[in-house]
């Protein structure tokens, strides 16, 4: 399951168990995240697949720094 599917519901807490998303993801972040996106300009200047993917990323797990 992709992290966009466990932060829309099923088990939002698996990712964070198995480690595939951050531990402190909030799936009312996420949407609250992504509302924005269905008012992104769709066309050439479309930028809703790049604003999901960075949400996407966000949410993965980061190695230790």
């Amino acid at each position: 399951m992709t992290p966009l599917r466990r932060a829309r519901g099923g088990s939002p807490d698996s990712g964070k168990k198995d480690g595939s998303i951050r531990a402190d993801a909030d799936p009312g972040d996420f949407l609250q995240l992504t509302g924005a996106l269905w008012r992104a300009a769709s066309g050439p200047e479309d930028r809703s697949p790049r604003m999901l993917a960075l949400i996407l990323d966000g949410l993965r797990t980061q190695p230790q720094r």
